[in-house]
Formats: structure tokens, C-alpha cells, sequence
């Protein structure tokens, strides 16, 4: 039986600081469950990605990015690679249909 996955995109809500206390949130309300039962993603707006990232490195939840660009790099303003999100520690992307 496979393991339950839950995952909150927070589309384009919060701010900074509330980016932070609602991952803190998160860590303390799913700690014992997280990994062990369940896994557990959040999936922030691109720039609070790394302050997120900096709340759950010590927690059992992973963090995603709401879209990503096909090219490895280039010039391709606004968009956002794989090798990129990598870098700043995402594990998982919520990717939209055409």
C-alpha cells in the first residue's frame, strides 16, 4: 500500500513573515506523522521558497515549487528550471496541464 501524500500549494498567498510562521505551523502540526505515516509537502510562491526551505530543513516535510521551465537554462525571463529549484532544496514541483 503506498504512502499517503498531502501537499498544501499556497497559490499566490502569504507574505515573508507569514510564509515562515505558517511553515513552522506545518513542522510543529505534522511532527510524529510526517515520513512516518504520511509525507508532507508545501508548496510556497517561488520567493519565499528558500525562507521555507531555511523553517523545514529539521522537519519531515518537503518543500515543492508551483511550476517549472523544460530548459536546463537560457534566456528565458521569468522562468524557473529544475536545476534551480534543486539548488534551493525543492523536492517536488505541482506542475499545471495544457
Amino acid at each position: 500500500m503506498r504512502k499517503p501524500f498531502i501537499a498544501g500549494n499556497w497559490k499566490m498567498n502569504t507574505d515573508s513573515h507569514s510564509s515562515v510562521l505558517l511553515a513552522k505551523g506545518v513542522a510543529e502540526g505534522s511532527d510524529g506523522i510526517a515520513s512516518y505515516k504520511v509525507d508532507v509537502a508545501m508548496i510556497p510562491p517561488f520567493v519565499y521558497i528558500p525562507a521555507v526551505v531555511g523553517v523545514l530543513s529539521s522537519a519531515h516535510v518537503a518543500v515543492g515549487a508551483q511550476d517549472l521551465y523544460f530548459e536546463k537554462n537560457g534566456a528565458f525571463t521569468g522562468e524557473i528550471s529544475v536545476t534551480m529549484l534543486k539548488d534551493v532544496g525543492c523536492t517536488y514541483v505541482s506542475l499545471r496541464s495544457f
